[in-house]
C-alpha cells in the first residue's frame, strides 16, 4: 500500500466485471443509468470506473444471493478521481452490518452483481 493509502483491509482485484450505475435525482426521481467496471473490492467497500464522476454522496449496491435473491447495501462515496479526459475511479466504502457485508462480498465474487444505484 502507498503511504496515502488508507484501507484497513486488503483488496481483491475483479477481472473485468462489469455493472451498471442508476443515478436517482432528487425528489423527481429521475432515473438515468451508465456503465461502470469493479476495478476491486473489500469487506470495506469497492473501487469502480466509469466515464462519469460521480456526485451523490451515498450509493445503493445491489446483488443477488445464492437464491436469486435481491441483496441491497448501502455505500458512501469517499472520492471521485479523473484518471483520464473520459475515466474516473470511484472510491465506495460500505455502510451496513458486518453480515450484509460479508453476504454482499460473497455473492460479488461469485459474479452476479446487478446494479449499482447512487
Amino acid at each position: 500500500m502507498s503511504p496515502k493509502d488508507r484501507r484497513k483491509l486488503p483488496r481483491i482485484a475483479t477481472d473485468n466485471l462489469h455493472s451498471t450505475i442508476t443515478f436517482i435525482k432528487g425528489e423527481s426521481q429521475s432515473v438515468s443509468k451508465i456503465e461502470c467496471r469493479i476495478v476491486n473490492i473489500s469487506l470495506a467497500g469497492l473501487q469502480m470506473e466509469t466515464q462519469y464522476p460521480i456526485k451523490s454522496e451515498h450509493v445503493y449496491l445491489g446483488v443477488n444471493d445464492l437464491g436469486n435473491n435481491p441483496i441491497e447495501i448501502k455505500g458512501r462515496v469517499v472520492y471521485c478521481e479523473k484518471i483520464s479526459p473520459k475515466m474516473f475511479h470511484v472510491g465506495i466504502s460500505f455502510i451496513g452490518s458486518n453480515s450484509e457485508i460479508e453476504l454482499f462480498g460473497d455473492v460479488f465474487k461469485r459474479h452476479t452483481i446487478l446494479s449499482i444505484h447512487v
